[in-house]
């Protein structure tokens, strides 16, 4: 695909297909939001609204992020469908995340087939252009490779989505949202609370965190275009222990005098073991070298968490 060949990192940063293949589980894919690169490689893809980019009172990052791709040209959907398929077959997982977030609807106008589209369709033209979108990519994903879709809670004001979607709920801000997606029969998933880059998060915040009762499980997110190889595995790691420990522990653990000396068990396992630079949440030592985890062997890491016990 062009896409990697016109990627805006070097290859160097860029996923082969064959480095691809050792993971399991499917990352997420925004198709609508973050698709200005996109037109790097496939110019008429994008939807180009500059006047809007260059205005955008929080500067030319967030502004370009309203950048649409221009889902009613035929060579968009190939290309959109394209690379689904190559993504399929990659992943093992049964479910896809489309993103469906935050589309801007005054960039979209910029294109004569979407003012075409809204002439049609009403005041809620984009609603109605969203759906119809995912509704296709989702038919195609179900038919063609036996996936379902994951959304963010945005989609569930759309007027139609597949049957089998999940609903991933991120904002915070908005009550109801769990529940709006049973009403609907959707299933969701929880990131309230679980964005890693909110660096005001602290883990005791994440560890009380609790799931709503509708919620079939969680997942923590982060976002980091501020971040670099200094500074990232630090902002997800620290406090990812503690997510996993909340969703994948017994529910009636409570925090208590153990949890944090636990936590930095588990800090500097992942250091040892993987290398990572991590730094402890409290006046802890860790005994080895983030670059190399020189000295470490499964032994001596399960009687230190015997000791720490």
């Amino acid at each position: 695909m062009k896409l990697s060949q016109k990627s805006m990192f070097p290859v160097v940063c860029c996923y082969t297909q064959l480095s691809l293949m050792i993971l399991t589980n499917i990352k997420t894919l925004l198709l609508l939001v973050d698709a200005a690169s996109w037109g790097n490689a496939y110019p008429n893809a994008i939807v180009n609204c500059p006047d809007l980019v260059g205005k955008d009172d929080r500067l030319l990052e967030h502004g370009l992020d309203k950048i649409p791709l221009d889902v009613l040209r035929i060579d968009t959907i190939r290309i959109v469908l394209d690379i689904l398929d190559e993504i399929s077959v990659l992943f093992p997982s049964k479910h896809i995340h489309l993103g469906g977030d935050e589309v801007d609807k005054e960039c979209w106008l910029h294109s004569a087939l979407v003012q075409n589209f809204k002439n049609k369709h009403g005041h809620n033209w984009h609603k109605a252009l969203h759906s119809k979108f995912l509704m296709n990519t989702a038919n195609h994903l179900a038919s063609q490779h036996g996936k379902n879709i994951i959304l963010w809670d945005e989609a569930l004001d759309l007027p139609a989505l597949p049957a089998n979607t999940k609903i991933q709920v991120w904002r915070w801000w908005l009550k109801g949202q769990f529940r709006r997606a049973h009403r609907k029969k959707f299933e969701s998933i929880s990131s309230v609370g679980y964005y890693l880059d909110y660096l005001n998060t602290n883990w005791q915040d994440m560890y009380d965190r609790t799931i709503s009762p509708h919620a079939t499980g969680g997942e923590a997110c982060s976002w980091h275009e501020h971040a670099d190889t200094a500074t990232i595995e630090h902002r997800i790691f620290q406090r990812l222990p503690v997510v996993a420990e909340r969703l994948w522990g017994n529910a009636k653990l409570n925090k208590n005098e153990r949890t944090l000396p636990r936590l930095a068990w588990v800090i500097c396992r992942l250091k040892k073991l993987r290398g990572l630079r991590v730094a402890s949440v409290f006046p802890d030592y860790c005994p080895v070298t983030p670059a190399t985890g020189q000295g470490y062997t499964m032994e001596k890491d399960s009687m230190v968490f015997e000791v720490n016990q």
